[in-house]
């Protein structure tokens, strides 16, 4: 399974403590800007989005990857609780506000794709 993450300027620490191996996934750092490009969407895409990014930024990013990806799980993690109902109205799965540590970033991804492994047809 992969994971891209999307971050800002101020969430730029999260690429060293998580490039720690303690997800059974692959993960993929992208500074937000990179959401407006097709890269992270090829050969069948990611199973979860993590934007880390604050303010509208934020939100735009949201936006932007439910554009182009209406089933994929989204997860925001905003530094305003405001934004919480644009969260629910884009809509992303999971909405947290900063401060979230690596290891509860880490522990949401892991129960999200849980959820997005049971939600999946086994084959």
């Amino acid at each position: 399974m992969e994971v891209v993450i999307f971050y800002d300027k101020e969430a730029e620490w999260y690429k060293q403590c998580m490039s720690e191996p303690e997800t059974d996934c692959r993960l993929y750092f992208r500074p937000w800007e990179k959401v407006y490009e097709n890269e992270w969407l090829e050969e069948g895409g990611p199973s979860l989005a993590a934007v880390v990014v604050n303010g509208a930024a934020g939100m735009n990013c949201c936006h932007e990857i439910r554009k182009r990806s209406r089933g994929l799980p989204v997860l925001w993690v905003s530094d305003q609780e405001g934004f919480l109902a644009e969260s629910r109205r884009i809509p992303v799965q999971e909405f947290w506000t900063q401060p979230v540590s690596c290891r509860l970033l880490k522990r949401i991804i892991q129960c999200m794709l849980a959820e997005y492994r049971k939600s999946r047809p086994s084959g």
